[in-house]
């Protein structure tokens, strides 16, 4: 069991030993940045762990810098570099997810009070904790450029990460004041529905994009009409004769952001512009936000079932197409009646 022991006492003399073997004082130049890349490791696991539910992606992209970290403290610290070490790829790769996050913050000319979130301002703290290890590094005369450079741009990274997360905060807060908004029997219908599971079935979906297609046959318009359930995938999508190839991946996406936002896409388009309240909200999840006209969600007991998107047309085309869209299927499936 001696063997399996975590302390040594061969660091009790205040030297310690580095990868290569070199023994070194505690009060050492690179002890201190390999402390400061330990704490900094340790900050964004804080901030791994408060992740609002959903964020698997940016927990994987945590994930990755506190790995890449570790690979850092062990080149500072002695060990033979690798093939899977620290390099220009790595740097690149931070700057592409700088490039992604950067419209959820593009507006910001002051300093961002931190503390939006609770893993926002772990990450915040995160940065701070990057750019000490950053000037530790330089103070040490320790890196290789490719690790100065590594240090500059992770603290960016770091600080787009937590600037993202405030973003969806604030969408969050859009959403549920526009829910408050609605009556209070409309929110009790709402929870009522949601519980039991309601969405638009296939059967109402296709019904309903057969009714709207005499409409538009009739207006000589030739449009893609999606319709989403209560999840906001896609169940049904259907495609005149005639219509551009790119309104399906629009009216999928219309369809998407109704149902996701619980409101019409028109209504986001003032809330998007520059200094807006939702300003850089259609750079997010994966550039499937439509802010303009065209997407309606879809309404059973008081809650959101569904959501239908129209493209093809103008916006104003799309938008009246969509609101008859939403009418046809009140009036077909009345509130209360989804059997």
């Amino acid at each position: 069991m001696a063997d399996a022991s975590i302390y040594t006492k061969r660091g009790d003399g205040g030297q310690t030993s580095l990868g290569n073997g070199r023994r070194v004082p505690k009060s050492h130049g690179t002890l201190e940045v390999l402390g400061n890349l330990d704490e900094l490791t340790s900050q964004l696991g804080l901030a791994k762990a408060n992740l609002p539910p959903g964020e698997s992606d940016l927990l994987e992209q945590i994930e990755t810098l506190q790995r890449e970290l570790i690979t850092l403290m062990g080149e500072l610290a002695g060990a033979p570099r690798s093939g899977h070490g620290i390099t220009a790829a790595s740097i690149e790769a931070m700057e592409a997810r700088i490039d992604q996050y950067s419209p959820c913050f593009s507006q910001l000319h002051t300093f961002v009070l931190p503390g939006g979130t609770v893993a926002s301002a772990n990450l915040d703290v995160a940065r701070t904790i990057a750019r000490r290890a950053e000037r530790s590094l330089g103070k040490a005369g320790l890196p290789l450029a490719v690790h100065q450079r590594y240090m500059n741009r992770l603290s960016d990274y770091v600080y787009a990460m937590a600037r993202y997360l405030d973003f969806r905060e604030g969408i969050a807060r859009q959403v549920a004041a526009g829910i408050q908004k609605r009556p209070p029997q409309n929110r009790d219908k709402e929870a009522v529905a949601m519980e039991r599971g309601r969405s638009v079935s296939l059967a109402q979906a296709k019904r309903l994009l057969e009714e709207l297609e005499e409409e538009a046959l009739r207006q000589g318009l030739k449009l893609v009409m999606a319709v989403a359930d209560a999840s906001g995938r896609p169940i049904a999508v259907h495609v005149m004769d005639g219509a551009f190839i790119a309104s399906y991946d629009i009216a999928v996406n219309k369809a998407f952001t109704a149902v996701s936002l619980k409101m019409p896409t028109k209504e986001l388009e003032e809330l998007c512009k520059p200094g807006g309240s939702l300003y850089g909200l259609q750079n997010t999840n994966d550039g499937k936000i439509v802010i303009f006209g065209g997407g309606v969600p879809l309404m059973g007991e008081g809650a959101v079932i569904g959501g239908l998107g129209v493209s093809g047309s103008s916006a104003e085309n799309d938008t009246r197409m969509a609101e008859i869209g939403e009418q046809l299927f009140n009036q077909v499936y009345p509130q209360g009646e989804l059997a």
